[in-house]
């Protein structure tokens, strides 16, 4: 076999693939001018589109699913995987993320979107912690987009859900909503935590925020060294989230006493 002939023949029909994708778009705008109707379909972003790019490439996705009503799985089929359309987004200072579906119409031939990150809230489970005024990754579970979120809320645990929104001024995500905790109750571990020591907590609950850690180090006891108000080991420990100017801490704010 001639490698370089295959090699050219493959070239050819992703070539044709392209121009016969183009000849379907034309006939698809005819249609919609002839019918007073604009095509709608749903399409997956292919690429990531760099800053200041209005036009991006796509792939058009159909799905399988039951006509039933409640939560369900839908069975995606990408299409033209070999050779993507080509879409430009009405507002390109907001435009989709890699993987992103999206919806796309045809009109004037070619593929538009009128996306806009300023009007969507998602709801998104944070990859690893992400700690206040810093930048995170966090995805939706059962999908493939990621996304670079800015947290200027109080730290976010792992695990913990968030709803987040498209800041357009800034240009990026950040948190709107979290629910990841602030205040804590543990059983300490390890050794009991003096006065004016840290030590870790085990058994972690949430008191509010629905999301914590199952434990946590480093949790100071703030009091003044050498008092006597100590947390033992074994005993149950009250701790809130606090911002010390460069990094979050949890501290004791109350403890057993028994």
């Amino acid at each position: 076999m001639n490698n370089g002939n295959h090699g050219e023949r493959i070239a050819r029909l992703e070539a044709e693939i392209r121009r016969l994708a183009l000849d379907v778009g034309k006939y698809q705008a005819r249609e919609a001018v002839a019918s007073g109707r604009v095509m709608t379909r749903l399409a997956k972003v292919s690429n990531t589109p760099s800053a200041g790019d209005s036009v991006f490439e796509i792939i058009f996705r159909d799905g399988e699913f039951t006509e039933t009503a409640g939560d369900q799985t839908v069975d995606w089929t990408d299409r033209q995987e070999t050779s993507e359309a080509v879409c430009a987004g009405i507002f390109d200072d907001e435009l989709p993320d890699h993987n992103e579906m999206i919806s796309v119409f045809r009109w004037s031939n070619r593929w538009w979107t009128a996306y806009r990150k300023s009007s969507s809230l998602i709801l998104v489970t944070a990859d690893a912690d992400i700690e206040h005024n810093a930048t995170g990754t966090c995805s939706v579970v059962g999908d493939t987009t990621d996304y670079q979120v800015f947290n200027g809320r109080d730290k976010l645990w792992q695990g913990a859900e968030t709803l987040i929104g498209w800041n357009k001024t800034s240009a990026r995500w950040q948190v709107v909503q979290a629910w990841s905790a602030t205040f804590i109750r543990g059983t300490v571990t390890g050794s009991t935590i003096a006065a004016g020591a840290t030590g870790s907590l085990g058994s972690v609950v949430a008191e509010n925020g629905h999301f914590a850690p199952t434990t946590v180090s480093n949790v100071l006891n703030p009091n003044a060294s050498g008092s006597t108000l100590v947390a033992t080991v074994g005993k149950r420990a009250w701790a809130k989230l606090v911002w010390t100017g460069t990094a979050s801490q949890w501290q004791i704010y109350g403890v057993d006493c028994g």
